[in-house]
C-alpha cells in the first residue's frame, strides 16, 4: 500500500504527545485539587498520622537492618524513612496554618 506522506504513526505520535501533555497537566490541577480537600476536610489529621507513622516503621526497619545486615543501606533506608516522617510533620503544620489562617475571625466588622 503506498503512503501518502501522512502515515497514522506520525498522526498516533503528535496525538499521543498532545494528550499527555494535557494528562499531565489535568493531573497537575486534580492533585492541586485533593491537596485543597484534604487541607479542609474534617480529618486532615489522619493523613498526616498515617504518614508519620510510616516514616518513622521505616527508620525503626532501617535501624534494624543497620543493625542486623549492613550499616550503609540499612542506615539510608532508616535516613530515608525519618526524613520521610519529618516532611510529613512539616506538612501537617502547613496545613494547621493554613487552616488557622481560613477559619480565624476577620477583624473587618
Amino acid at each position: 500500500m503506498p503512503r501518502d506522506g501522512h502515515g497514522s504513526s506520525d498522526w498516533s505520535t503528535r496525538r499521543t504527545k498532545g494528550s499527555s501533555a494535557r494528562r499531565v497537566l489535568d493531573a497537575a490541577t486534580r492533585s492541586e485539587a485533593e491537596k485543597q480537600r484534604l487541607i479542609r476536610a474534617s480529618n486532615w489529621r489522619t493523613p498526616i498520622i498515617v504518614d508519620v507513622s510510616l516514616g518513622v516503621i521505616i527508620g525503626i526497619v532501617g535501624l534494624v537492618a543497620a543493625i542486623m545486615w549492613a550499616p550503609l543501606p540499612g542506615g539510608a533506608i532508616g535516613a530515608a524513612g525519618l526524613t520521610y516522617a519529618v516532611m510529613a510533620i512539616s506538612r501537617g503544620r502547613r496545613w494547621a496554618k493554613i487552616r488557622a489562617a481560613e477559619f480565624e475571625p476577620s477583624d473587618s466588622d
